[in-house]
């Protein structure tokens, strides 16, 4: 294998890594809000239950179970949370930065319907390509070298019309 072939497998290794990873941090940062949406409703239930055990009105079993469910969602945000540092970690490194360099991501926007679209999409792909354009312009500039050479054949056609009035004046 030659060299060259080895570098484009190992930048299309990397690229395939950044793109896995950047994917995996959307997915955990999604995942990471819905744990504290989670945490944030178990936290005003054990709230609203434990006025109610005070009140006798829920059994203490009941706010041993909110408690329990509350626990498991901190849980929950502590393990999502040190697996989003640990891949934005690994796509520091891929890039060759510090890992410890901050960086926000966005998420990804639904396709719209002209990028589902195979026709449209394969319409844009060609127009794109460098050498349709250029056998599109060639093709345009045949036409207009045709035209430039119609217009040779055209006669030059001139008419000069000379009025003399002689006036004798008397």
């Amino acid at each position: 294998m030659s060299p060259e072939s080895n570098c484009v497998r190992e930048e299309q290794t990397v690229v395939n890594n950044v793109k896995r990873t950047y994917y995996a941090i959307v997915q955990t940062e999604s995942a990471l809000e819905s744990v504290r949406q989670a945490l944030a409703f178990y936290r005003e239930l054990d709230r609203v239950t434990g006025d109610y055990v005070a009140q006798q009105v829920a059994l203490k079993a009941d706010d041993l179970e909110v408690k329990t469910r509350l626990a498991k969602t901190e849980t929950e945000e502590l393990r999502v949370g040190n697996q989003l540092t640990t891949l934005r970690e690994q796509l520091n490194q891929l890039v060759g930065r510090d890992i410890r360099t901050e960086f926000r991501v966005n998420a990804i926007p639904e396709p719209s319907a002209f990028e589902t679209d195979l026709a449209a999409a394969r319409t844009r792909a060609l127009d794109q390509r460098p050498e349709i354009r250029e056998a599109r312009l060639q093709v345009k500039q045949a036409e207009l070298d045709k035209r430039v050479k119609k217009s040779e054949y055209i006669p030059d056609v001139s008419l000069a019309v000379t009025y003399a009035l002689t006036a004798q004046f008397r």
